[in-house]
C-alpha cells in the first residue's frame, strides 16, 4: 500500500528532507567559502566590538603587543594583527558589507590605531630599556579598540615620547654630573640606590664585616657605597639620581 500522501515515506516527505539537507549544505558552503578578504572584514568587526590593545613590557618584543578579546579572553598577537591589516588593505569591500556595518570606515580606524599602538609599544620598550622606574616588567598598558579611539591613543603616544626624551636628557645630565655613574649599568645603579635607600639606622657609620664571612657578605650599605665611591663621610652629600631599572642609557 502506498504511503499516505505527505506522510513518512511519501514522495513529498522525501522531497522535503532533500530540500532541508540542501539548505543546510548551502549554509555550510556559504560560511566556509568566503574569500579571505570578506572573512577578514567579519574578523575585524569582532575585534572592534570586543578587542583591547594590550602592551606588556615583561614579554619579548614580538609578544609585547596583543589584542585581548574581552568576551573570550583570547589573545591575538602582533603577527596576526599585521596579517589581518594586510588582508584588509587589499580587500575589495562589497556594497553589502558597507551597508551592514560600514566596513571601509572600520578598516581605516583599525589600521590607524594599530600603527599608533605599534609606535606606543616601541616608546614603552624604549623607556623600559632606558631604565625608567615607572615602566618596568610589571607595567601593562591597555587601550580599547573603538571607531573614535585614534585621538586618545595619539595623545598617549605623544606623552610617552616626550617622557622618553626627558628621561634620556635626565640620564645624560646625571652621568655628566656624577662621573662614577658611567662605570655602572642602569641595573647596577638602581641596585646601589636600593641598598642606600633601604639602609637601616645602624648604617649611620661604617661597620666592620661580620666575622667568618669573606668580607663582602657582611658589608653594610654604607660600606658598599664607600667601596664604590658613592659615599663620603657620615652623611650622603647628595641623593643618587632617581633612575629606573634596566640597561645603561647612552
Amino acid at each position: 500500500m502506498l504511503a499516505q500522501e505527505g506522510g513518512e515515506g511519501s514522495p513529498l516527505w522525501h522531497l522535503n528532507n532533500i530540500v532541508s539537507t540542501f539548505d543546510a549544505l548551502k549554509d555550510v558552503f556559504e560560511k566556509q567559502t568566503k574569500s579571505p578578504s570578506i572573512k577578514s572584514c567579519y574578523d575585524l568587526r569582532e575585534l572592534m566590538r570586543h578587542g583591547v590593545f594590550v602592551v606588556r613590557l615583561g614579554k619579548t618584543s614580538a609578544q609585547s603587543l596583543v589584542v585581548r578579546m574581552a568576551n573570550t579572553q583570547a589573545e591575538h598577537d602582533a603577527e596576526y594583527l599585521l596579517d589581518l591589516r594586510s588582508k584588509l588593505l587589499m580587500a575589495e569591500i562589497p556594497a553589502e558589507l558597507e551597508a551592514e556595518f560600514g566596513a571601509s570606515a572600520m578598516i581605516d580606524a583599525f589600521v590607524a590605531q594599530l600603527q599608533v599602538m605599534t609606535d606606543t609599544a616601541d616608546a614603552l620598550r624604549l623607556l623600559f630599556d632606558d631604565g625608567h622606574a615607572d615602566f618596568q616588567a610589571a607595567y601593562v598598558h591597555e587601550r580599547p579598540l573603538a571607531m573614535d579611539g585614534l585621538g586618545a591613543a595619539s595623545l598617549e603616544l605623544k606623552d610617552l615620547q616626550a617622557t622618553a626624551y626627558r628621561w634620556q636628557r635626565r640620564v645624560k645630565e646625571s652621568r655628566d654630573r656624577f662621573f662614577f655613574l658611567n662605570y655602572y649599568t642602569m641595573r647596577e645603579v638602581l641596585k646601589i640606590r636600593e641598598i642606600v635607600l633601604t639602609g637601616t639606622a645602624a648604617d649611620a657609620t661604617p661597620e666592620a664585616p661580620s666575622a667568618g664571612d669573606d668580607g663582602a657578605a657582611g658589608e653594610s650599605a654604607i660600606q658598599l657605597c664607600q667601596r664604590l665611591h658613592l659615599y663620603r663621610g657620615p652623611a650622603f652629600l647628595e641623593p643618587l639620581p632617581d633612575f629606573g631599572d634596566n640597561v645603561r642609557s647612552s
